[in-house]
C-alpha cells in the first residue's frame, strides 16, 4: 500500500453508536513499521482529529484551524488519547473503495497534511499527556528505523 504514508490523512468512520457513518479526519503519523511488539507485522500508528464544535475543546497539545485541510473544514485539535496503531491489512481491509462498492471505514485523502499542520501532530505524539505508551513507543521505534535507514542509504 504505497499511498499510506506519513502524513497521509483519511476521513474514518467513528461516530457514535447512533450516527456509525460519521466521518472524522485522522492521520497516519508513520511510515509502514515493522512492529516487533505485534510479530513483526507492517503497522502504522494513526491519530484521529476532534472538532472543537463536537467535543468542545480537548487536548490542547495540537490545536488545527478549520481549512488548514481539506479534511478539516471546522476548528480542531489531535484527539491524542485516541491514537491507536492498525497493521497494514486492517488499514487495506478498511479502505473504502468507491469503484468496487467496498464500504469500508476509511477514505483516503489526495491530499496529505504538510507543512507547519503535519510538524506540530508530530511534535504533540510525544509531547501530549494523553497519548497511550504503546502508541508513544511505536512512534518513537518508527521514527527511529526511518532515520537509521537513511543514513545507510548515504
Amino acid at each position: 500500500m504505497d499511498f499510506i504514508r506519513r502524513g497521509t490523512i483519511a476521513l474514518l468512520e467513528s461516530g457514535p453508536e447512533h450516527d456509525k457513518e460519521r466521518l472524522h479526519p485522522a492521520v497516519f503519523i508513520t511510515e509502514p513499521f515493522h512492529d516487533e511488539s505485534n510479530t513483526g507485522v507492517l503497522s502504522v500508528a494513526v491519530v484521529p482529529i476532534s472538532t472543537t464544535k463536537s467535543r468542545g475543546p480537548g487536548d490542547p497539545t495540537c490545536e488545527i484551524k478549520g481549512g488548514e485541510h481539506e479534511f478539516i473544514p471546522e476548528d480542531s485539535w489531535v484527539n491524542y488519547a485516541r491514537a491507536s496503531v492498525w497493521t497494514l491489512a486492517e488499514v487495506e481491509k478498511e479502505i473504502r473503495n468507491p469503484t468496487t462498492n467496498r464500504n469500508g471505514k476509511f477514505i483516503i485523502s489526495q491530499e496529505p497534511m504538510k507543512g507547519e499542520v503535519l510538524q506540530r501532530v508530530y511534535a504533540g505524539v510525544c509531547k501530549s499527556p494523553r497519548t497511550p505508551l504503546p502508541v508513544r513507543d511505536f512512534y518513537q521505534f518508527a521514527i527511529m528505523a526511518v532515520e537509521q535507514n537513511r543514513k545507510r542509504q548515504v
